[in-house]
């Protein structure tokens, strides 16, 4: 308890998932859960990695920069960009995941993206269309759905795709600042090259 109060410290993944299981075996009727926790990462929240995005010339770079230094997020499910006949998508798998913490971190990882989405364009639906290879959920909790993703998802589908609009993103984002922006991605590099020899 100690340690969540000092800004300093560092979660290892392995708590962090075992507080996601506590979570799923005491709130077991809690099918939003996920939903709704990621709809609370704020970018300002991921430190330098999102003030890096903030700071991007247009939504593409944002992009680029983000999936550059995914690993300093809070992600657990691995995301990637596809870009197929003139259409773009992320592509978000979560196949190497537990499969009794799958469907949560599915859901807190895409509303987080989608949440970051709607902070750097400004719109309350960033992605042109949401695919989700979860069941249907029951009909009242579709408007939740809705609401998390700014459109309703296709259930059922293949693979988990958010379809990005081309023309978003070579969109300018108001925070372009090129010195910001060098400055965050170095801090970035150096974070990562940390992480990685830990």
């Amino acid at each position: 308890v100690m340690a969540l109060a000092d800004g300093q410290a560092q979660v290892e993944a392995s708590q962090e998932l075992q507080v996601v299981a506590n979570l799923l075996t005491c709130l077991p009727d809690q099918p939003l859960l996920g939903l709704l926790a990621g709809r609370r990462y704020q970018l300002s929240r991921y430190g330098i990695w999102g003030y890096a995005l903030l700071s991007s010339a247009s939504l593409g770079e944002a992009l680029e920069m983000g999936l550059r230094y995914l690993d300093l997020t809070f992600a657990f499910c691995r995301i990637q960009a596809r870009e197929e006949a003139g259409r773009h998508w992320l592509v978000i798998d979560d196949s190497w995941i537990e499969p009794e913490l799958r469907p949560f971190l599915l859901l807190r990882d895409s509303s987080a993206i989608t949440r970051i989405q709607r902070e750097l364009t400004g719109l309350r639906q960033p992605f042109k269309s949401v695919q989700l290879a979860l069941p249907a959920p029951p009909d009242g909790l579709l408007s939740a759905y809705a609401e998390a993703y700014g459109c309703t998802p296709q259930f059922d589908a293949a693979e988990h795709l958010l379809e990005l609009d081309p023309e978003l993103l070579a969109r300018g984002l108001p925070g372009d600042n090129p010195s910001i922006r060098q400055a965050c991605e170095q801090q970035c590099r150096q974070l990562l090259q940390r992480y990685r020899a830990r």
